[in-house]
């Protein structure tokens, strides 16, 4: 039943982490290509 629990634990945990990486991939991602067309602009 720990083993459970712990299952439980970290299943919860990769979905409230899921969508976070996902935002800071696609924040990342708008980052470097605002900044390499702000270098190719200026």
């Amino acid at each position: 039943s720990i083993e459970l629990n712990l299952e439980s634990s970290l299943f919860g945990w990769s979905s409230i982490k899921e969508p976070f990486w996902q935002a800071v991939r696609f924040g990342g991602l708008g980052i470097a290509i605002g900044w390499l067309l702000k270098s190719c602009a200026g």
